[in-house]
């Protein structure tokens, strides 16, 4: 199978994103939610591990990432909007050492 990453090298990912039509990135990200959906919808009440594999795909971290891209205002205010539609929680506890 053909590893996108080592042919590329050291292209950083978020760049080679970039290159990605921003319509294809969209539905890659209604894709997630969905699943996100579909997820809740079979484990009422649970959220997703971090390393939670859910349909083939790292559903737990991808959950996390946004919550990252968030809190850096990296996160379109469309993005913001169907994340709260759903009721995804964008802000978490802080750890301990926060304030």
């Amino acid at each position: 199978m053909l590893d996108l990453y080592k042919l590329i090298g050291s292209m950083d990912k978020a760049k080679l994103l970039e290159g990605l039509n921003t319509s294809n990135q969209d539905r890659h990200f209604e894709l997630m939610v969905n699943r996100l959906l579909r997820f809740r919808q079979l484990n009422p009440g649970k959220k997703p591990k971090f390393n939670l594999v859910f349909e083939g795909v790292n559903l737990g971290y991808w959950c996390g990432r946004q919550r990252e891209f968030y809190r850096m205002g990296k996160l379109s205010p469309q993005r913001i909007e169907r994340l709260q539609s759903i009721g995804f929680p964008l802000k978490t506890r802080r750890s301990k050492g926060e304030k």
